[in-house]
């Protein structure tokens, strides 16, 4: 979904920028010079939105790995607390690990 957003915004942000160009040449009669200041807003408009979208992806991946190490350390912790109220379990995995 991120890559299809992305595509798009690189794709639509210059179209829009060089057509709303053509247009204002067309209508002020200063060609070409709309045309390219339009063409390079919308250059500009695209990498920064597609800097945006890229730190985004970078900010939900980093908080999913740190809600997955917050889970495996609380599993580790319920196991730990379980196997020390059972002592015959602690002496059994006690027993494995020593051989």
């Amino acid at each position: 979904m991120l890559i299809a957003g992305l595509a798009i915004e690189m794709l639509v942000a210059p179209l829009a920028g060089f057509l709303t160009g053509h247009w204002a040449d067309d209508h002020f009669d200063t060609a070409p010079f709309l045309l390219l200041a339009g063409l390079a807003l919308g250059v500009f408009v695209a990498i920064r939105v597609g800097m945006r979208l890229v730190y985004v992806a970078n900010r939900y991946e980093e908080q999913d790995n740190t809600a997955e190490a917050r889970e495996k350390k609380l599993k580790e912790e319920r196991f730990a607390s379980f196997v020390e109220k059972r002592p015959e379990l602690k002496e059994l995995l006690d027993d494995s690990a020593g051989e």
